[in-house]
């Protein structure tokens, strides 16, 4: 799911289950930094063209996108822009996926990292400083920092009778992120879970591990088998307090050092719920 591995595959071929990529399961990554108020329309401005002048440094192509909704001022309601979508475009074989790679999206509340193009941490860490540490540092002298989100979007899909889809061979039915009824049921199902956890970094920190299941095509068409896809989402999220954190330390490097941290506890939490062979066909070890 999230780690820095080999870009080969390496499964053995008694296992069933395909990752959504030859090289890994991830569908989209995401880091999210939100805050308790919206910010004032000229500072979010300037959020954006920070964003955008450090996205296109590189000489990349920017896809850039509106978002509006329904403003209340002083009684009166109007359709406003409300924030933006920076984005670049897919190349290789992630654009036959998606029409995007990577994206940075400014709102009123919040600035979201995507991405559909995960290849290793490192990598997307360093284009994350790149892109959003200056963005991140103005909000911050303004505005407090109400929560961190790193989350993670996984997919395996197996093309067998999705009535006999073996679960077990792709999670681990000892793991206790994972509800047990799943392993019995031949329809559809899903299991979601999470727990708070202790901190020592002046927040209350949220893990939660979500597996879906979905049959598609749905409905199927006479005459045309359906593929069973399970989907995994994994996150955790940082939420700060104020009486007992300073907010001038709540900074660009503070957050990217905390998404660091972040990856590594969801690699572990993943590690318990897939087994060898799942871990396997991803490289993950």
């Amino acid at each position: 799911m999230i780690w820095n591995r080999p870009r080969t595959m390496g499964a053995e071929m008694s296992f069933e289950w395909r990752p959504r990529h030859s090289e890994h399961a991830i569908e989209v990554m995401s880091l999210g930094i939100a805050f308790p108020e919206p910010l004032p329309v000229r500072l979010s401005q300037r959020l954006q063209q920070s964003v955008f002048s450090r996205m296109t440094a590189d000489g990349d192509s920017i896809d850039r996108k509106v978002i509006r909704g329904i403003q209340v001022t002083n009684g009166a309601a109007s359709f406003e822009q409300v924030g933006v979508q920076l984005s670049v475009p897919a190349e290789g074989h992630f654009a036959a996926s998606t029409k995007l790679s990577s994206q940075v999206e400014i709102n009123p509340q919040a600035i979201i990292y995507r991405t559909w193009a995960y290849e290793k941490w490192d990598a997307e860490l360093a284009r994350m400083r790149a892109w959003m540490a200056e963005a991140i540092d103005l909000a911050a002298s303004v505005s407090s920092i109400q929560s961190a989100r790193l989350e993670y979007q996984d997919r395996f899909s197996y093309d067998g009778d999705v009535e006999d889809a073996p679960v077990a061979q792709l999670l681990r039915s000892d793991c206790m992120w994972l509800a047990p009824h799943i392993f019995s049921l031949r329809e559809g199902w899903h299991s979601h879970t999470g727990r708070f956890i202790p901190s020592t970094h002046g927040q209350r920190s949220v893990v939660q591990l979500h597996v879906d299941v979905q049959d598609l095509p749905f409905p199927s068409p006479p005459g045309v088998r359906q593929t069973r896809w399970i989907y995994m989402m994994t996150a955790f999220e940082d939420r700060y307090d104020f009486t007992e954190i300073d907010p001038d330390g709540l900074n660009a490097d503070f957050l990217f050092e905390r998404s660091t941290a972040m990856h590594h506890k969801l690699d572990d939490i993943i590690k318990q719920a897939l087994t060898d062979e799942a871990c396997a066909a991803i490289n993950l070890t």
